[in-house]
């Protein structure tokens, strides 16, 4: 069997020795680490649904744009990434193609800075 194929044909024995291996426990545990950090990210943001959006970019799980969510809750886009990038340094997770990096942020408030000088 590879990695990604479906598991079929398995009887019980042949599934629990397949459950309990170590790469698949080990990305058990790792999950439950994260749902656990996302429910107590969601219940310390300011609201619940504020937190889950945060979440969600941080695992890199929406398809709509920050600004147009932001809008929708009534804060700016840079609240929703603040929590966003806190929850990726927290549980260290890699950035999401949907935000930029720490080094990206760095260097346009940098540039901002300068313009405003």
């Amino acid at each position: 069997m590879n990695a990604g194929e479906p598991v079929t044909g398995l009887d019980a024995d042949e599934l629990d020795a397949l459950m309990y291996s170590a790469p698949y426990r080990e990305a058990g545990i790792r999950f439950l680490v994260i749902f656990q950090a996302a429910l107590a990210h969601c219940l310390q943001a300011a609201t619940p649904e504020i937190g889950m959006l945060q979440v969600r970019y941080a695992l890199g799980l929406v398809d709509e744009s920050m600004r147009d969510n932001a809008a929708r809750l009534g804060i700016t886009a840079a609240g929703i990434s603040k929590g966003a990038k806190q929850f990726v340094r927290e549980n260290n997770l890699p950035m999401p193609a949907c935000m930029k990096s720490e080094e990206a942020s760095n260097h346009y408030r940098d540039v901002r800075n300068n313009q405003l000088k």
